[in-house]
């Protein structure tokens, strides 16, 4: 893998090289005020295997959202793409649509939820605005295929891919609302997977090689912003010692409050009767310091008191945060965990 220097990183990340086989576009699907009442951006992109073209068939959709503890990283950042998840979509022949978020301390918890509800909304819209149109005019020979829409994350992301599990239900019963546009083939998701999702949001870890981060260093951030500022996308290293500093120092529910629908053990425990909840595999590292697997643990035992046996699978491997990144779609254990995944996105 390439790890990006801060400058440019946007421009080198459209010219990864693991990128090779798909067409990369960018689109807005969402504008908020900013600073110095300008409009910011919220971007996504739209990665489209290059052998697409070859035949007329819509495509299926993968939805990735990133990590880096709500607080930095970037939806195209190479890093955080596992091979085999590149190699999945190429396989499959989806198209990959990966949006960015609003980030704390900049934003709460609440932006988040609005980001990733409107980006639903944007991705179901068939008019104009939406998504289909987008890709229509940038990959011209290329359609979606709506009813086959997989949401997949790492770390936050992860998170975030469950949440919309949990917004949207399953396919065929709805989409919880955010469907609702004329001539939409959008109706829910068929499936979720969350690999080491961060579904504790009092549960971050700090690697040992951290040391000590003083609670300074993310209140002096907090201190110095200026009125109205958003960040979406950032290069991840550029904020990781903020990111490190709220996690030794408790300082996350200050920005999720009483958010509770982005507190999903909570959420699963008080109000568990969600019956059109789409199958979700978790993938976790039986190692990893930043988001300890007992956080997935607690989520598979909480779904499986909620929903019963079988809509959430816990695959648990040897090896620390992103223990899969280096991981081939050849490996027998990841093979093996998308056995489902695969039926679900086919029929």
């Amino acid at each position: 893998m390439t790890t990006l220097p801060s400058t440019d990183f946007k421009a080198l990340s459209l010219n990864e090289p693991r990128y090779a086989g798909f067409s990369i576009s960018t689109a807005t699907f969402k504008t908020v005020a900013g600073s110095s009442g300008k409009q910011h951006s919220i971007d996504a992109y739209i990665m489209v295997p290059k052998s697409a073209s070859a035949t007329p068939a819509a495509r299926k959709v993968l939805v990735k959202f990133h990590g880096g503890f709500f607080v930095t990283g970037a939806a195209l950042y190479p890093d955080w793409f596992a091979g085999w998840l590149l190699e999945y979509a190429l396989e499959q022949d989806a198209v990959i649509v990966a949006p960015n978020y609003r980030l704390i301390p900049e934003a709460t918890a609440t932006d988040i939820l609005e980001d990733v509800l409107d980006f639903w909304r944007w991705l179901a819209d068939s008019g104009e605005a939406g998504l289909q149109a987008h890709v229509a005019t940038a990959h011209s020979s290329v359609a979606l295929d709506l009813s086959r829409v997989v949401a997949v994350g790492e770390s936050a992301g992860g998170q975030l891919a469950l949440l919309s599990a949990l917004e949207l239900g399953r396919y065929g019963e709805g989409a919880g609302g955010v469907a609702g546009h004329p001539g939409s083939a959008f109706s829910g998701l068929r499936a979720v997977i969350a690999q080491y999702p961060a579904v504790d949001i009092e549960g971050f870890g700090t690697p040992p090689e951290a040391g000590v981060i003083p609670a300074i260093v993310y209140e002096e951030h907090v201190r110095t912003l200026p009125d109205g500022d958003v960040v979406s996308e950032i290069f991840p290293m550029a904020r990781m010692g903020v990111a490190l500093s709220m996690v030794q120092n408790k300082a996350f529910p200050r920005f999720f409050g009483d958010e509770k629908r982005m507190w999903l053990l909570k959420r699963i425990a008080e109000s568990p009767a969600v019956t059109s909840t789409p199958y979700q595999l978790i993938l976790h590292g039986a190692d990893d310091p930043l988001v300890p697997v007992k956080g997935s643990y607690a989520y598979h035992k909480a779904a499986k008191d909620a929903w019963g046996e079988g809509v959430v699978d816990l695959v648990v491997q040897p090896g620390g945060h992103g223990f899969d990144g280096a991981t081939s779609l050849s490996s027998d254990w990841i093979r093996t965990a998308l056995q489902k995944i695969t039926a679900l996105w086919r029929d």
